[in-house]
C-alpha cells in the first residue's frame, strides 16, 4: 500500500469514527465494493425518448445513493456507480462504435450555475462523467466539460407547475460554447436523475441545433 493510499485510510477510519456513517450509507458503501447496486428495482419506462436510467428513485435507497452522490461527493458510490454507467452506455453504443468506425462519441455532463456549484460543493453530473471516463480503457468517448454552460439560474423544474412553465422557466438558460465541438458528433448527455425531462430535451434541442449528429441521455434514477 502506497503511504498516500495508507494516509486516506487512516483519515477514512478517524472520520468515520468521528461521524459514523448512517447505516443506509455504509449498506451502499458494501453494495459498491461488491458490485451489487444493480440489485436495485430497474427505473421504470422514461417518456423521454433517448432517454435511459439505471434505477427506481421511488427506492428510499436510491434516493440515498443519489444524495450521497450529489450532496456528500461520496467516491465509493460515485465510482461503482459511473462504472455501471459506462457499461450501459457502453452496452448501447458499442456495435455501431466499432463497425461503423465511427468518431469518438462526446459526453456532455448537465451544467450548473456558479451559484449551485458553491450549494453543492461542485457539479455531480461533471464528477460523474469524469469518473466514466476513468472506466474507458477503449478510448471510446472524448469529454469536454464546459460543452454547455448554464447562464442563469432556474426553478427546480419540480417545482414548476406544468410543461409550459418548465419551458419557460429553461428557456436560455444554457448555451452552447463550442459548436464546432458538437458538429456532426454522437453525444452522451450525462446527469443524475430525470424527473420531468424537461432540462434534457432543452439541452438535446440545443445540441442539435448546434449541428451533433445524435443526442442521447443516460440518468442514474427516474
Amino acid at each position: 500500500m502506497s503511504l498516500y493510499s495508507h494516509l486516506h485510510l487512516l483519515t477514512s477510519t478517524f472520520l468515520d469514527v468521528l461521524f459514523p456513517k448512517k447505516p443506509v450509507v455504509v449498506l451502499l458503501e458494501r453494495m459498491a465494493q461488491s458490485h451489487t447496486l444493480l440489485d436495485f428495482p430497474s427505473a421504470e419506462e422514461i417518456s423521454l425518448s433517448h432517454c435511459s436510467a439505471l434505477f427506481s428513485y421511488k427506492d428510499a435507497r436510491v434516493r440515498e445513493l443519489v444524495w450521497q452522490i450529489k450532496y456528500q461527493k461520496n467516491k465509493t458510490l460515485t465510482q461503482e456507480v459511473s462504472r455501471l454507467l459506462y457499461e450501459y452506455i457502453l452496452d448501447d453504443i458499442q456495435d455501431s462504435f466499432y463497425f461503423k468506425k465511427q468518431e469518438r462519441v462526446l459526453l456532455v455532463s448537465v451544467p450548473s450555475t456558479w451559484r449551485r456549484k458553491f450549494e453543492r460543493g461542485g457539479n455531480q453530473s461533471n464528477r460523474i462523467a469524469t469518473s466514466i471516463l476513468s472506466h474507458d480503457t477503449g478510448n471510446i468517448f472524448e469529454y469536454y466539460p464546459d460543452t454547455i454552460k448554464k447562464i442563469r439560474n432556474t426553478v427546480s423544474q419540480t417545482k414548476t407547475k406544468n410543461r409550459a412553465e418548465r419551458l419557460k422557466n429553461l428557456t436560455g438558460a444554457f448555451v452552447v460554447q463550442d459548436s464546432e465541438k458538437v458538429k456532426g458528433r454522437r453525444v452522451i448527455l450525462i446527469d443524475d436523475v430525470v424527473t420531468t425531462g424537461s432540462t434534457l430535451k432543452e439541452m438535446r434541442d440545443l445540441l442539435k441545433d448546434a449541428g451533433a449528429k445524435s443526442v442521447e441521455s443516460f440518468v442514474i434514477a427516474h
